[in-house]
C-alpha cells in the first residue's frame, strides 16, 4: 500500500502552509490531517496552519469530487477508545464537489471533533478542536491514482493525463 509521508499543502500562490498530512491507499484512500501544537512562534510549534490548511485540503478535495466515507479523531488518545467512538457524529458519506462550501465543511469537521477524546475537565462547549485526523475518501474516478491525488493536495494542481 503506497504511503507518503508527511505533505504539506501550498497555498494558491506557491507560499507554505504549516499543516502537515499523510496520504495512503487501499480500495480508498486515507488522509490523516495532524494535529495542531504551541503557537506560531514557539519552538514546540506544529501545524499552526491547521484551519487554513484543511479548508485548502477540502478545497482541492472537492475540485476532484471525492467522497468523504468517513473522519475519525485519530491522536494517540483517541485510538486507545473504540473505533466507534472515535468517529465524527456527521452524516456520512459526504460528497464533495464544486458546490462544496470549504470554509463551512472545515467549521463542522472542526466542530464535531471537540466531544471526542475530550479530557473530562473540559468545560461544556469546550474542547479541542484541532486533533489529528482519520478522513477516509473514495472516488468514483477509477483513472485517479495515489500519485495524481498526492499533487492535487500538495500543490492544487489537477494534472490531466
Amino acid at each position: 500500500m503506497p504511503s507518503s509521508g508527511p505533505l504539506h499543502p501550498l497555498a494558491a500562490d506557491g507560499s507554505a502552509i504549516e499543516a502537515t498530512f499523510e496520504l495512503s491507499t487501499a480500495p480508498v484512500f486515507d488522509l490523516v490531517y495532524h494535529h495542531k501544537a504551541g503557537g506560531r512562534n514557539s519552538n514546540r510549534s506544529v501545524n499552526v496552519d491547521y484551519h487554513k490548511g484543511l479548508e485548502i485540503l477540502l478545497g482541492r478535495l472537492a475540485q476532484l469530487e471525492m467522497t468523504i466515507v468517513r473522519i475519525a479523531v485519530d491522536s494517540s488518545v483517541a485510538l486507545k477508545l473504540d473505533p466507534a467512538d472515535r468517529e465524527l457524529d456527521l452524516e456520512f458519506p459526504i460528497k464533495l464537489g464544486p458546490a462544496t462550501d470549504s470554509h463551512e465543511l472545515r467549521l463542522t469537521i472542526t466542530r464535531a471533533q471537540k466531544p471526542i477524546a475530550r479530557r473530562p475537565d473540559v468545560k461544556p462547549g469546550g474542547g479541542n478542536d484541532q486533533k489529528s485526523i482519520r478522513i477516509t475518501l473514495a472516488s468514483e474516478d477509477d483513472m485517479l491514482t495515489f500519485d495524481h491525488l498526492r499533487t492535487v493536495l500538495v500543490a492544487g494542481e489537477v494534472v490531466l493525463d
